[in-house]
């Protein structure tokens, strides 16, 4: 058996989207207080205490960056299908494609985090997974339901996302 230019690509898309989705089960478990997750940003003080403010900024700062990070890995591997000589034109034209809707999602989700902020929360992250559904984490104490509201309101109106789809979380 022949393994073709297709195959090698098609086989570097599936690890490149296990490396996605297992960046987001970190990612999430790290919400949930998984303990292998939640221990690696906290800061201590110098009496051994938790800084909170420091904590939940490492936190947002941490994932907004592993989140461009890992887009940026795959944004590069569809650039070097679309420039592969030896792909065909429909894996190319798929490729640009996948592009342009990484573009797309990552502009959505930085013009949400900043309407965010503006409803007066110090920090938001935003992520939008290939299933259409959105998690949201926002640095608050406590969310009311009128700003659970305000922010599904914002998504709804930035994104294609559906109202069930939508997942808002406080991190205090």
């Amino acid at each position: 058996m022949k393994v073709g230019t297709k195959h090698i690509i098609l086989f570097v898309l599936a690890i490149s989207l296990i490396a996605v989705g297992y960046m987001r089960n970190e990612i999430i478990g790290f919400f949930k207080g998984d303990p292998d997750t939640s221990e690696v940003n906290k800061d201590k003080n110098d009496d051994g205490s938790e800084d909170a403010l420091s904590t939940n900024t490492l936190y947002f700062s941490s994932n907004r960056l592993e989140r461009d990070t890992s887009r940026g890995k795959v944004k590069e591997t569809y650039e070097n299908i679309t420039k592969d000589t030896n792909a065909g034109e429909d894996v190319k034209t798929e490729a640009y494609e996948k592009i342009m809707k990484l573009a797309e999602t990552a502009e959505c989700e930085t013009k949400i985090e900043g309407l965010i902020r503006e409803k007066g929360f110090s920090d938001a992250y935003v992520c939008f997974n290939d299933q259409g559904e959105v998690d949201i984490m926002i640095k608050a104490e406590n969310l009311t339901q009128e700003q659970v509201t305000q922010v599904a309101d914002i998504v709804i109106r930035y994104s294609e996302a559906d109202f069930s789809d939508i997942h808002i979380r406080n991190v205090a």
